[in-house]
């Protein structure tokens, strides 16, 4: 038989492993999606940041949905947030990249399941860059119609421009469903997105069809998609690096040494 002395070590033994558990919990629930050159940081922190002592740090708010968070790549670094971080080593400016994205999302959800995360993401984070990346299956599945669609993703670039940060609508990176079963609506969704930076005629509003870009990779390498394919519906570690290279390849093309500034214009 055990003594007292015996079940009061257990217990404490057992309240120590239990607080370790919901510290580490704690700390992956507030620090999730927000990186520093790459490495996570804390977002409490982050929001006392003050843009004028810190003029050299740029904020990077990305919304979208699965394949934008980085799901199937390891620790979410995803696509976005190397092409930041690659950016980041190849110009010497320094980007903290929020990932906002929400698995399984699209724009009709954030309007509304999420409607005024976006609004709040915004006022709390004041972002330099907003990155707008849809997965695209989320609309192909239940069919969004194109105006509704349009509508609301232009809601979105205005709400970012009314903050002064520049916006990218990036095309997601290839995957097996995409050249599949929905490569018809996937690739008119992408057109779509296109369509309506182009309409904006915003200099602080820029189009990167970043589907396109890796598609014509792999034919030119005769590689295929499933190399690069963690499943279906979403990139592996490679495709994601791949993509990510495109992306930031693309940044520096359209943005001289990497410096992208908000252009003041007429938003009406």
């Amino acid at each position: 038989m055990h003594g007292s002395g015996w079940f009061r070590g257990r217990y404490r033994v057992v309240m120590l492993a239990l607080m370790v558990a919901l510290t580490a919990m704690f700390a992956n629930v507030h620090g999730r999606g927000t990186s520093d050159g790459g490495r996570h940081v804390r977002r409490e922190a982050l929001h006392g940041w003050d843009r004028a002592r810190s003029p050299s740090l740029e904020r990077v708010l990305v919304i979208g949905g699965s394949v934008a968070r980085g799901e199937k790549d390891p620790q979410l670094n995803g696509y976005v947030q190397r092409a930041f971080s690659s950016l980041q080593r190849r110009t010497g400016i320094s980007y903290v990249t929020y990932n906002e994205a929400i698995v399984g999302a699209n724009s009709t959800q954030l309007a509304t399941m999420y409607k005024g995360y976006y609004r709040r993401w915004l006022e709390q984070i004041r972002p330099n860059v907003v990155v707008i990346s849809w997965g695209l299956l989320n609309d192909a599945l239940p069919r969004t119609p194109a105006d509704q669609f349009q509508q609301l993703l232009r809601g979105e670039i205005v709400a970012a421009l009314q903050r002064r940060a520049v916006v990218f609508v990036v095309t997601p990176p290839v995957t097996e469903v995409a050249l599949t079963q929905y490569k018809a609506p996937m690739r008119s969704y992408m057109l779509e997105e296109l369509q309506v930076v182009r309409r904006l005629h915003n200099p602080n509003v820029a189009g990167f069809d970043l589907f396109a870009q890796m598609l014509r990779y792999l034919e030119v390498h005769h590689q295929s998609i499933r190399l690069y394919a963690a499943d279906a519906h979403h990139p592996n570690r490679q495709g994601h690096i791949l993509a990510a290279n495109l992306l930031c390849d693309d940044i520096l093309q359209r943005y001289a040494g990497g410096l992208i500034r908000f252009v003041s214009q007429d938003l009406r």
